[in-house]
């Protein structure tokens, strides 16, 4: 759910708002993005196998992680923790798509969130283990932020 706001064309304040319709489009749109961030950093990681600006996501905080699961435990909720992608697909296939089922995803997927670490720049030679090169909330070996202008801190550099 995304509200958007209305604005008046003359003084630029709001006027009212509404709930912005998430289209197939924009999911198109971000699978693309997606792909060439993870394109683009294999290219580069290749290119310049030291010197390579990726961004990382270490996997949950595992103490976190294991409340969340032992509370799901407790609930009942067959949830798979062992990947990003694994999670996903429990989230998915646990519920149902009523609304009261859609809310109680939503819910849990926000709790499922707050285990998480938050994602870092670093420099491919800076790191000698390239597990630790993993994005583990897109479950992918290399990324980095290619597409997005306000995501591009490579541009600052």
């Amino acid at each position: 759910l995304k509200l958007a706001f209305t604005l008046d064309h003359e003084t630029g304040l709001p006027q009212g708002c509404h709930i912005y319709e998430y289209r197939d489009s924009n999911k198109l749109v971000e699978e693309f993005m997606l792909l060439a961030n993870m394109a683009v950093a294999h290219k580069t990681h290749r290119t310049f196998p030291e010197r390579a600006l990726l961004r990382r996501h270490p996997p949950p905080q595992t103490k976190m992680l294991n409340d969340l699961v032992e509370f799901c435990e407790q609930l009942g909720l067959p949830m798979d923790f062992s990947s990003a992608g694994a999670l996903n697909k429990s989230l998915t296939t646990t519920f149902g798509d009523d609304k009261y089922s859609l809310a109680r995803k939503e819910v849990l997927t926000n709790m499922c969130s707050r285990p998480m670490q938050m994602a870092l720049y670093f420099c491919s030679g800076m790191l000698q283990d390239q597990t630790q090169f993993r994005h583990y909330a897109l479950n992918v070996p290399l990324y980095t932020h290619f597409t997005s202008p306000i995501r591009r801190f490579a541009d600052v550099l």
